[in-house]
């Protein structure tokens, strides 16, 4: 791409113009661990990083140009100077949507927005060339990064929007202008910033604010989403367990995946689906109405659900011959109640480990003391709160184990004889991974 028509597009000025200014660059990279010869860096600061402490290892791994916001002495390639490199991460973001015009999905929600996210892209991936946000990276720094994946060759982008506060997926929605958006559900994930669920549907309404007519499919099982009847811009689709075209019904569910059958009103498909949970089933019909709307023939959709491997809930079987369950991705009361539906159908000895649920401000003792109600119908079952909000629940359980952190947790931990299921849930802040090890 051209190097001038980006400083342009940027607001940006060159600094030191006496450097030679190359014509091109290759892409554009906000991490120098990733950044390859002919790339542009833009240094990002934050509250706990300074991207412009890298200019010079930038300059070693071959970077052509610099784009700062902060005063750098002298340097031998162009350094670019904007406002804020954050604004210029956007500005340049959309610089490769004009030159790369692709289709756009956006998903977003408060509870399988990653897993319909990967849903919708599998299925897709049977038709087209699509790109997919990574990760987690679903906002200001992770959009533009997956924006800069773009090329000639690619047909659809499928992202996946998520905030903390209002205005959040507005400023996202602005930049990526969905064709089709998605909202999964309203849960209570950030009730703590946001106040409310109401407010949470506010935000994540936000999804349509890029929107310039294009499609709206809202999960119609959700309480707050179907009461949504008419909307401003695009066109509002529900999705319903008993829906006109598609029909799926849950014949069984264990911690290994979910049997379900698939009916289009022409066929009706079995299959076994390598995820659990009743939520799974709302996140299938969501992915093949976007499937059905790009005209993905049926039967690819079935192969590309029969293909599918979840990427948030991980399961493995142990040495010991224990089985454990890594959920420790993140959490919330909606996606933990899920897990704990899920392992009462067990009769396997079970270990839950459950970290705190956060951001949830003045609701977070209620929300832990309600969890630990839900959990006395458990038995045969040992269970570890861990983090000083997980003690509301341990409180109202009154039973188990509270520890403060993990290290208070490990000084005592020790496996029994006995085989078992091993639950980790828990926010991502609390890094219930960091226990992996020593389990197993």
């Amino acid at each position: 791409m051209n190097l001038k028509e980006a400083i342009i597009k940027c607001k940006g000025e060159i600094i030191n113009p006496e450097v030679r200014i190359p014509e091109s660059f290759c892409h554009i990279k906000t991490d120098t661990r990733e950044l390859e010869v002919g790339d542009i860096f833009i240094a990002l600061k934050g509250n706990q990083y300074n991207g412009h402490q890298y200019i010079n290892e930038a300059i070693k791994k071959g970077a052509i140009a610099a784009i700062v916001e902060e005063n750098i002495e002298s340097a031998s390639i162009p350094i670019i100077k904007v406002v804020s490199t954050y604004d210029a991460l956007f500005d340049l973001a959309r610089l490769y949507l004009e030159t790369y015009p692709v289709f756009v999905i956006a998903v977003t929600g408060s509870v399988g927005k990653t897993t319909t996210k990967e849903l919708i892209a599998s299925i897709l991936e049977k038709k087209y060339h699509v790109l997919k946000s990574k990760g987690n990276k679903n906002n200001r720094i992770g959009i533009p990064q997956t924006i800069f994946e773009l090329d000639e060759n690619i047909d659809c982008m499928v992202v996946e929007l998520g905030m903390n506060h209002l205005h959040e997926i507005d400023k996202l929605s602005n930049l990526v202008k969905p064709n089709i958006a998605v909202i999964t559900n309203i849960g209570s994930a950030h009730i703590g910033n946001l106040g409310s669920q109401k407010n949470i549907l506010k935000a994540k309404m936000e999804i349509i604010s890029g929107m310039d007519g294009g499609i709206l499919i809202l999960n119609g099982h959700d309480l707050l989403l179907s009461k949504k009847k008419k909307i401003k811009k695009g066109k509002i689709e529900h999705i319903y367990k008993d829906n006109e075209t598609i029909r799926i019904e849950l014949l069984e569910q264990t911690i290994y995946g979910s049997y379900i059958t698939i009916d289009n009103g022409i066929e009706t498909y079995s299959l076994f689906f390598e995820s659990p949970g009743d939520g799974i089933l709302e996140d299938v019909a969501l992915a093949l109405r976007v499937g059905e709307i790009l005209e993905v023939p049926f039967s690819d959709m079935i192969k590309a659900l029969e293909n599918f491997k979840p990427k948030r809930f991980l399961l493995s079987t142990l040495e010991s011959g224990n089985i454990l369950i890594n959920d420790s991705y993140n959490s919330s009361y909606e996606a933990l109640m899920l897990a704990l539906n899920l392992l009462k159908t067990e009769k396997k000895h079970k270990i839950l480990i459950l970290g705190d649920i956060l951001e949830l401000g003045k609701n977070s003792k209620k929300i832990h003391q309600k969890i630990g109600k839900e959990l006395k119908c458990f038995s045969d079952t040992e269970i570890y709160f861990i983090g000083s909000e997980m003690k509301y629940a341990w409180k109202k359980y009154k039973g188990g184990k509270h520890y403060f952190d993990n290290q208070e947790f490990l000084k005592e931990w020790k496996q029994g004889e006995q085989k078992s299921i091993i639950l980790l849930k828990g926010s991502r802040k609390m890094k219930l991974e960091e226990l992996i090890p020593y389990i197993e």
